[in-house]
């Protein structure tokens, strides 16, 4: 009887659960009054029926159940605001809401209060050999399916995508970065992309295999992270994990620098939480390896560093406070070894090419000052308004952490606490310190998502503990394909044929002349270099999100002395007096209508 009902308590904590994050992915306000009605009948269903141990609880637990129960209430008024008037019923639904989500919060305290064993085995010779082969079929599948740069679609038409993949073509034919060729990240992600374009010339399969390695080394350290806290069972949630990560808004269309420091810095959270878990410090080895993703990090977007800044303040607090000189500086020193083992050959390349000052100038001091600012907006408040409009791309971050909180304060509550919040705040200060928020930059925020899954893969232990857990990860790889077929905002393109976009038929005009040049001229790398396989001979061979007047300055010059043999528009009918315009197509990106237009030079024609 006794286990009949704690099976009924446990169904309705899941199906609670269930809701509570169905309310942060609810396409219409509508749909939350059902899942807010079937919340409160579950949660009340699992208050009733859950055993309780009698002690009392912390004010610390009241105060972040509080906290869970009003986030998910605000939530709710605001997915009801617009277009859906409920009155009275609204409040009254809300009301109810928090007076059910206080105590389910609190139950879930109650849910994490055993003791926590050490469930993660010692390195990953550990796994089983299937282990790691249904990690990277997920990351695969979802990859495949999600970005543009898979074979299924017939180009990565992203301009983000496009400009790293021409930078790393001009850097494979022997041009020096900021110094012949311009863009604003860091060395390492063209480094990737020039290897990728060795690997397939014209299409985005290198990218598309280094996309799947980012996605598997996510994943795996994800998996690990969870194992912290739950057994074997949670390998089943990581279909569905990488479902929810890739489908989301943030990961945009693929091939982003966010995506591809995912799994560097899932690897710190990982560490981190581990350390928090086991009261020790990182060997050796693992800080090298903190000094090494960190160091690939510096050289693909610096401003993701804020991060580490936030991880490192528990380690600096416990040295101090333990007066333990020894230990911060084994600490600095390997992590300081591990970033030098990768600055030091990019330091190398730019000064072997004498490029040092446009490094720095190019990356550091552009990104930092001429970089689109936050509109005039004071620190705070830029700060404050990009956060909001971040998360409105990353509600798995929103459930994750509300849903995780119970393990912070049950299970060394302050220690676990400081190793989640400090990067994230660190993360999000210099992310969106100044400047505009694009819906990519919160996609690196996933980091924390696996946390949100701790609680139903401890659910599924037990449920399924006399049971194959293949009938887990079946359906939850059956919901993770549903989250994409419905979620993914890419899937359009797989209708596109490749005759179709200009990208093709522009170069198929381009291919007709011998050595042709080009310059993408008004707007990002659309994909013309892309397809056409020109090497660009302009150092700005597109405009970008910089005030730098150099680049429209530049691009003048180069259309008034005719030094392109071609030249790409997007919604501009220019006049330039040594080209005429050859071709025009249409084609939609990122939800606009667009009309590109290729000119060439008057005297090819002849």
């Amino acid at each position: 009887m006794k286990s009949s009902r704690r099976s009924r308590a446990l169904f309705a904590f899941c199906a609670a659960y269930a809701c509570l994050t169905a309310l942060f992915f609810g396409p219409r306000p509508a749909t939350s009054v059902p899942v807010c009605l079937f919340l409160a009948g579950a949660g009340a269903l699992c208050l009733l029926r859950w055993e309780d141990d009698g002690a009392p609880y912390r004010p610390a637990e009241w105060a972040a159940a509080g906290i869970c129960a009003l986030a998910l209430v605000r939530r709710f008024l605001s997915r009801t605001a617009a277009g859906y008037a409920l009155g009275v019923g609204r409040y009254l639904t809300a009301a109810a809401m928090l007076a059910v989500l206080v105590p389910f919060f609190l139950r879930c305290w109650r849910r994490l209060s055993s003791p926590a064993p050490d469930r993660e085995a010692d390195g990953a010779a550990s796994m089983a050999w299937w282990e790691p082969l249904i990690v990277i079929l997920s990351a695969a599948a979802a990859v495949t399916v999600c970005s543009k740069s898979s074979p299924l679609y017939p180009l990565n038409d992203w301009v983000d995508a496009n400009c790293f993949f021409t930078v790393g073509k001009a850097m494979a034919h022997g041009q020096v970065l900021y110094r012949d060729i311009y863009e604003q990240k860091g060395l390492l992600l063209y480094v990737l992309h020039a290897l990728a374009y060795l690997l397939s010339k014209r299409t985005f399969l290198g990218v598309w295999l280094l996309e799947i390695l980012s996605a598997f080394f996510f994943l795996f350290f994800a998996y690990k992270t969870m194992r912290l806290f739950a057994g074997k069972g949670v390998l089943a949630l990581i279909p569905l994990l990488a479902g929810m990560v890739y489908s989301m808004n943030s990961f945009c269309h693929g091939d982003s620098a966010e995506e591809l420091c995912l799994p560097l810095v899932m690897y710190a959270v990982y560490l981190g939480l581990r350390c928090a878990l086991r009261g020790a410090d990182p060997s050796r080895r693992e800080w090298l390896g903190i000094g090494i993703t960190s160091g690939c990090v510096l050289w693909i977007k610096f401003s993701l560093l804020g991060f580490y800044l936030g991880w490192a303040l528990p380690f600096l607090f416990w040295y101090l406070r333990g007066k333990n000189g020894r230990g911060l500086g084994r600490m600095a020193l390997w992590i300081l070894l591990g970033v030098g083992a990768v600055t030091v050959p990019v330091l190398g390349y730019f000064a072997v090419n004498r490029a040092l000052p446009e490094l720095w100038t190019g990356y550091f001091y552009n990104n930092v000052f001429l970089y689109q600012r936050g509109g005039g907006r004071g620190f705070l408040r830029q700060l404050r308004w990009s956060i909001g409009d971040s998360f409105q791309y990353s509600p798995l971050l929103y459930a994750s952490l509300l849903f995780s909180l119970p393990l912070f304060f049950r299970r060394r509550g302050a220690a676990m606490a400081a190793w989640v919040f400090l990067p994230l705040g660190g993360l999000l200060a210099t992310i969106y310190a100044n400047s505009v928020p694009q819906y990519y930059y919160s996609f690196i925020l996933n980091v924390f998502a696996p946390l949100g899954f701790i609680l139903p893969t401890l659910w599924l232990e037990e449920l399924l503990a006399r049971r194959r857990q293949w009938i887990a990860g079946a359906v939850c790889a059956a919901l993770g394909a549903a989250l994409i077929a419905t979620g993914c905002n890419n899937l359009y393109l797989l209708s596109w044929q490749k005759e179709d976009m200009p990208q093709f038929i522009f170069a198929d005009t381009i291919s007709r002349y011998e050595d042709a040049t080009l310059l993408n001229c008004g707007f990002l790398d659309g994909g013309f270099y892309t397809v056409s396989g020109v090497v660009p001979s302009e150092k700005y061979f597109c405009s970008l999100n910089l005030g730098l007047e150099e680049i429209g300055r530049t691009q003048d010059e180069c259309l008034q002395q005719g030094r392109v043999d071609f030249v790409v528009t997007r919604d501009w009918d220019a006049r330039f007096p040594l080209y005429h315009c050859v071709d025009t197509a249409e084609m939609p990106f990122e939800g606009y209508d667009f009309v590109y237009r290729l000119y060439m030079r008057n005297d090819l024609a002849e």
